[in-house]
C-alpha cells in the first residue's frame, strides 16, 4: 500500500502491519536478548551470542592467569581435601 506524504497516517499504518527485511533494526536479537533481559535496550545495542561468548572466555583467560599468577594449591588442598586432625585419646 503506497500513500502520499500528505497522508501521514499512512506510513504509521505500514510501519506496523508490513512485515520489516531490514536485518539491522529488529532483526538484530540474539539468543541472549530474547529471554526478555535486555529489552529495556535498543535492538542495535543488546549483546549478541558473540558477545556473551567473548565474555565468558574473557573470564576464562582471567581466571586461569589469576591461578597461574596466586597458586593456592596448597591452601585448597589443606582447606577442602584433608580431613581436620581430631584431637583427644
Amino acid at each position: 500500500m503506497h500513500c502520499s506524504k500528505s497522508q501521514g497516517f499512512c506510513d504509521t499504518y505500514n510501519k506496523k502491519t508490513e512485515p520489516s527485511f531490514d536485518r539491522g533494526s529488529e532483526m538484530t536479537v540474539g539468543s541472549a536478548a530474547g529471554s526478555g533481559l535486555f529489552k529495556f535496550l535498543r535492538p542495535g545495542l543488546r549483546p549478541q551470542s558473540t558477545d556473551i561468548q567473548a565474555a565468558a572466555m574473557w573470564g576464562v583467560a582471567v581466571t586461569t592467569g589469576a591461578l597461574w599468577l596466586i597458586q593456592p594449591f596448597d591452601w585448597l588442598k589443606k582447606t577442602f581435601l584433608e580431613k581436620p586432625e581430631s584431637e583427644g585419646p
